[in-house]
């Protein structure tokens, strides 16, 4: 009768609470991943000079400081929309993988008691 208990109470657990708290684990994780990688805030500066690198436009009407001050502004630019891209591409490739890793864990977690179940079972089948 204890042991029914147990297992009664496990499941129950397992399948209640702990799925909840699994659930809210991955939730935190994805926020954090989300927030990590500033996403958002990445995309919305995405033109931006990197790490504000730029050079200040001459007062004069100076042909080749302006040409030359605008070339360097640009590179700048590139240089953040380059790294920023690269950001992106990696935190989203990480937002994927956490997706993909999340659906093995639920169903490891929502499989492993039966599995574990039917191991015993033919564990106990073998001595029998």
């Amino acid at each position: 009768m204890g042991a029914l208990v147990f297992f009664s109470t496990y499941a129950y657990w397992h399948y209640g609470r702990g799925l909840i708290a699994l659930l809210g684990h991955i939730q935190i994780t994805f926020r954090f991943l989300w927030s990590f990688f500033a996403i958002p805030t990445l995309v919305r500066t995405l033109l931006a000079p990197w790490r504000r690198l730029q050079e200040s436009y001459p007062d004069g009407f100076d042909i080749p400081e302006l040409i030359s001050t605008f070339l360097i502004n640009s590179m700048m630019r590139l240089v953040g929309l380059v790294v920023r891209l690269i950001i992106i591409c990696f935190g989203l490739g990480v937002l994927l993988a956490s997706g993909i890793l999340t659906v093995v864990i639920l169903a490891l977690w929502v499989f492993l008691p039966v599995v574990i179940g039917i191991l015993i079972a033919t564990l106990i089948s073998l001595f029998i």
